[in-house]
């Protein structure tokens, strides 16, 4: 009888062993979690640099403000019915 308890209590004892330091244990369950939300965090970074690229792409394609400004500035260029006025300082 008290060999089926001494081994009762090494089996339980090896399965408790198993449970917390195993490959699947409790250990590498928080390990893996970690992993995850730092995944995850990752994740929704990348998500926020896409959605700016993505918009800045859209206003490349759509928008002529950049391109005017551009002309403008660099190249003196007018609109119709537009008078151009340098002034020089001396």
């Amino acid at each position: 009888m008290r060999l089926l308890l001494i081994l009762q209590l090494l089996l339980l004892a090896g399965v408790h062993f198993a449970l917390w330091v195993g490959d699947n244990g409790v250990a590498n369950a928080a390990s893996l979690e970690r992993e995850k939300q730092q995944a995850q965090a990752a994740n929704a970074a990348k998500r926020a640099e896409i959605a700016r690229l993505q918009a800045e792409l859209a206003d490349l394609v759509e928008g002529t403000e950049v391109v005017e400004d551009w002309a403008r500035g660099q190249q003196a260029m007018v609109k119709p019915g537009e008078t151009l006025v340098q002034f020089i300082q001396r």
